[in-house]
Parts: structure tokens; sequence; C-alpha cells
């Protein structure tokens, strides 16, 4: 499992294809893992690929 700083718009696109759990941290101002822009982030945990069954 790994721990990303995501901006909201990159964390609801990662959403779709894997198991994300926000971490309850404040948002703070930091850059995107995803995107590289300097965004208010949350940290998420990203865990297995979501199956479509």
């Amino acid at each position: 499992m790994k721990v990303l700083t995501l901006c909201r718009p990159c964390a609801e696109k990662l959403g779709q294809a894997y198991e994300l759990t926000k971490i309850i941290t404040g948002s703070e101002k930091d850059t995107c893992a995803e995107c590289q822009r300097r965004r208010y982030t949350n940290k998420y945990r990203v865990g297995e690929v979501k199956r479509n069954d």
C-alpha cells in the first residue's frame, strides 16, 4: 500500500480505478503527486485496483 499526497481532482480520478482511503489530516498547500501542481492536498492510502464484478 502506498500513501500519496493528492489534490481533490486527482483523488476523484484515481478513486475510480483504485481503492482510496483518506488519512485524517488537515488539508495543506503542497505539490500533488499526480499532476505536480501546487494545490490544497490531503494524504490518501492507495489500495487494490477496483474490480468490475
